[in-house]
């Protein structure tokens, strides 16, 4: 049979797709989830084992002691909360049939699935072993060794492979919290695990610039929503409950029972948060800035440890200086929250601004130091109480809302498609019981999605796995 050459070309690029996609899903797989735990499938380099064999430390080869630290400081697949396998998990991972070994070709006696990403074999030292968090003494540490189908213990000092594991969550630290249909949502990207913590609907409200000349009021106003804090094991949300017009704020651990209300801020906004250290900052008023500041305004805190919510000041108007001031937020460092004050109105004061700190107490503001005109623009560091803080300036562009909040992901939808980092994994025409044009996304970030579409819920992962949940 004759291949003409439009043939053989086609052929090949179907060779090199095929390839591609392939090294695509190796590269994507980091974790493993083996009977509830979640193992660390990271393929060790040529240069783990140069490591091992020059007994040498680094990347994944350590002492018993710097196995743990590594473990520890470990973030994968989105996860914190690493620590080195037990003996107990690493005998799970190891086949100890010769029929297995043959089969797997890597001299190991290893599970399959580990199979392409365990060091290789040969060198200076040809054991393929392991720490364990496990120990004897404080001076000798559990070892599994793949190459040899054992276990056993050995000082501490000497330098093994590292591999890590975590159990699987099956609480709140997992589930992540979105809203839809007027509902307050947690999620595990499961069914079983997603169901709504009540009926709260989130704060927002429309913000609005200066309408520049041929525009309408919609073309120079956005809407924002709050979104979730986290601090620890809860999420704090500012949201109105059912039809009621009370803002209040909430605390939740994920679990509809540990949802509950910590204070009420009646009939007025929340907007302009910030978290620095333990306490969570907002200005609270009547309304939301539009041109002209809201007399009323101010700042209060959550102490987050104490689930404690505080008025700390009053941020009103000033006529008693023959014109006006105003407070903003300015900056924040790891322990304090700035300010400045802007002057308008008196000679000597025209245009001067003032900076302020919150104290640590959060009972009152203080000023620190009074500018010419403005704060410059290089101040990168002040000092507080004799100690100096760096500053993180807030961004004007995100002062008023809460949409550095809402997670960021990488998810978008277009002309009925479903993108992941602007490449198309879903047809959302082809998904039965999902309407397209009706489609929205309510919570994104870098690995999943959720859709909504005519009250129903679908989860998406970025390589286009897709589940109804509800």
């Amino acid at each position: 049979m004759r291949i003409n050459r439009s043939q053989e070309v086609w052929s090949m690029k179907k060779i090199l797709y095929l390839f591609l996609f392939t090294a695509q899903l190796l590269v994507a797989q980091k974790s493993t989830v083996i009977n509830n735990v979640i193992y660390q499938n990271e393929a060790f380099s040529t240069k783990d084992k140069e490591i091992f064999d020059s007994d040498q430390e680094g990347s994944r080869v350590w002492s018993w002691s710097q196995a743990q630290t590594y473990c520890r400081k470990l973030k994968l697949d989105g996860y914190d909360g690493w620590r080195v396998a037990s003996q107990t998990e690493l005998q799970t991972l190891m086949m100890k049939t010769p029929m297995t070994k043959t089969l797997e070709s890597n001299g190991l006696y290893i599970h399959p699935k580990f199979a392409h990403s365990m060091p290789k074999t040969g060198g200076k030292y040809d054991d393929v072993w392991m720490w364990t968090r496990d120990e004897k003494s404080s001076k000798i540490g559990a070892f599994v060794n793949f190459k040899k189908a054992k276990q056993g213990w050995a000082e501490k000092r000497y330098k093994g492979y590292a591999l890590c594991t975590r159990k699987v969550d099956n609480g709140s630290k997992k589930a992540i919290l979105f809203e839809s249909n007027a509902k307050i949502w947690r999620s595990d990207m499961t069914p079983k695990g997603t169901y709504p913590l009540g009926e709260y609907h989130l704060s927002d409200f429309k913000v609005c610039g200066i309408i520049p000349l041929g525009y309408s009021r919609e073309h120079a106003c956005s809407d924002e929503s709050s979104g979730f804090v986290r601090f620890g094991r809860y999420e704090y949300f500012f949201a109105h409950k059912g039809a009621s017009n009370i803002l209040n704020i909430y605390r939740t651990d994920g679990t509809k029972k540990g949802t509950r209300k910590i204070a009420s801020l009646g009939k007025k906004v929340a907007y302009r948060p910030m978290v620095v250290s333990h306490n969570l900052y907002f200005m609270r008023s009547s309304y939301v800035p539009f041109q002209t500041e809201p007399p009323d305004r101010e700042l209060w805190a959550v102490d987050m440890k104490r689930a404690k919510v505080k008025e700390v000041t009053k941020l009103h108007f000033d006529t008693s200086i023959n014109g006006s001031n105003y407070f903003d937020m300015y900056a924040s460092s790891k322990n304090y929250l700035f300010l400045q004050a802007h002057h308008y109105g008196e000679q000597s004061k025209i245009n001067n601004r003032e900076l302020w700190v919150v104290e640590k107490s959060n009972k009152s503001i203080r000023k620190l130091k009074e500018f010419k005109d403005k704060i410059p623009e290089n101040l990168s560091s002040i000092k507080v109480s004799g100690v100096t803080n760096k500053l993180t300036k807030i961004p004007n562009n995100s002062s008023f809302g809460w949409e550095r909040f809402i997670p960021k992901g990488e998810f978008s939808i277009k002309e009925s498609s479903l993108l992941c980092r602007g490449v198309e994994i879903v047809k959302l025409s082809k998904i039965k019981g999902l309407a397209p044009q009706k489609a929205k996304i309510v919570y994104n970030s870098k690995e999943n999605t959720i859709l909504e579409s005519d009250g129903n819920l679908w989860g998406v992962d970025s390589r286009g796995v897709m589940e109804k949940l509800k």
